[in-house]
């Protein structure tokens, strides 16, 4: 599996560009519906935990089953793709400030891994502070607009209330880079299926979170010490 996931990887390396523009939103003022969104934007996760997950990935026609175990501890970040074999597929470290690369199957190109799936968990997982967020109006829909510390601008809207979904997009430079919605069990708690689609890498994940637990995950996870590539 390790090889045909490569060579999928390197054909979309080779057309990794985004096509999808973004238009920004209207301003808006709403400062009840402001502290609402800000609320579900700050709290759909606990702001430390541990997670397991079953993770589907489709690259063009291909699709690829792995089991991903997460550690978040603040701005901290550590994933672990184990495929169906149980063999380590990577090992990822963001710490808020630089991402790297701990492990990775051979012949698994790095760069998807430390360009796509870094920033598809940092979106999914890391709430920006109150202060960063404005609320506007795309089209008739509110949403919260906030840029994070490295220039990508994030949106974040419930995108259908009844059945307990957001929506998120992270857009560079006018360019629409990801996106994904989170649905939960109730009142925005519980996350229960992420949807990712990576619009840079062309690819897509759907999610099943099958065990979250509101814990201090060991500082220990989030040393680094045997990264084989690293990047701010």
């Amino acid at each position: 599996m390790n090889r045909i996931l490569t060579l999928c990887f390197v054909f979309l390396a080779l057309i990794a560009c985004s096509n999808t523009r973004y238009l920004q939103p209207n301003p808006y003022e709403n400062p009840d519906l402001k502290r609402r969104y800000i609320d579900v934007a700050e709290n759909r996760f606990p702001a430390s935990f541990t997670s397991q997950q079953r993770i589907v990935l489709s690259v063009g026609s291909k699709e690829y089953d792995f089991i991903g175990f997460l550690a978040v501890r603040g701005d901290s970040i550590r994933a672990v793709a184990m495929n169906e074999f149980g063999g380590k597929m990577f090992d990822l470290l963001d710490n808020g400030s630089t991402v790297s690369l701990l492990t990775n199957a051979p012949k698994l190109p790095e760069n998807p891994i430390i360009e796509g799936v870094a920033g598809d968990l940092r979106l999914c997982f890391r709430a920006l502070p109150a202060s960063k967020y404005k609320l506007g109006l795309m089209g008739l829909e509110p949403v919260l607009t906030g840029v994070d510390s490295r220039g990508a601008v994030r949106l974040f809207e419930f995108s259908n209330q009844e059945k307990q979904t957001v929506h998120l997009i992270e857009v560079v430079k006018g360019e629409k880079i990801r996106e994904a919605n989170i649905r939960f069990k109730q009142d925005y708690r519980e996350p229960v299926q992420i949807e990712v689609v990576n619009h840079k890498w062309h690819y897509s994940m759907n999610i099943q979170v099958l065990k979250i637990e509101d814990t201090l995950p060991d500082e220990k996870l989030f040393e680094n010490t045997k990264a084989k590539r690293s990047e701010r």
